[in-house]
């Protein structure tokens, strides 16, 4: 079974009504592996950065990792990841890229994925996950099946979330576009 893309729908959200919830289906194209993944993974990406770090406040979950991609000060691109378990940071990991000139902000947010990923793996026991991303491009790219620069990165990722849900058959995980500077303080942390 595939996973389910929700995005919330903002119209619904403006006029007061309780936000609804779409699925967004993509027809395979050529190029790209189908980025089919099992039941208990959901994509969530809010209308809004208000209602992004309210899904963040009410998430129940205990396991949480944050990831950023980001041109750094002396003009390369990276990668970050943080690992919380029960509110402590418990570890985190990141990888420089190279120059700008030769990686994009996407190649950067997608190496943070593939690092959260990383961390989440190393974690023992997972019963509910939250993988926070602060990029809706990377989130919109694990549906696709369209071939673009980059997205052999997202492939990978796509192959690590396989591994992690053979890992944890029973974890329910949510991926979830969490925007970056509202002051989330792990966000924070990673930026």
């Amino acid at each position: 079974m595939a996973f389910q893309l929700r995005i919330k729908n903002s119209a619904a959200a403006k006029k007061g009504e309780p936000a609804a919830m779409c699925s967004l289906c993509v027809d395979q194209q050529e190029g790209r592996q189908s980025p089919r993944l099992t039941a208990g993974v959901d994509i969530v990406i809010d209308p809004s950065p208000e209602e992004a770090a309210q899904t963040l406040e009410r998430d129940p979950a205990t396991d949480r990792v944050f990831s950023d991609g980001s041109v750094i000060p002396k003009g390369g691109v990276g990668g970050a990841a943080v690992l919380e378990q029960n509110g402590v940071i418990r570890e985190h990991l990141r990888v420089h890229l190279g120059p700008s000139h030769l990686y994009t902000i996407f190649d950067g947010e997608n190496t943070g994925l593939i690092l959260v990923l990383e961390l989440a793996q190393c974690a023992r026991r997972i019963h509910c996950l939250l993988v926070c991303i602060n990029s809706q491009a990377v989130l919109l790219a694990l549906n696709s099946y369209a071939a673009r620069a980059g997205h052999h990165l997202t492939d990978h990722a796509l192959r690590q979330l396989h591994q992690l849900q053979r890992q944890h058959p029973r974890a329910h995980m949510t991926i979830c576009w969490v925007p970056s500077h509202i002051g989330i303080p792990r966000n924070k942390v990673v930026d």
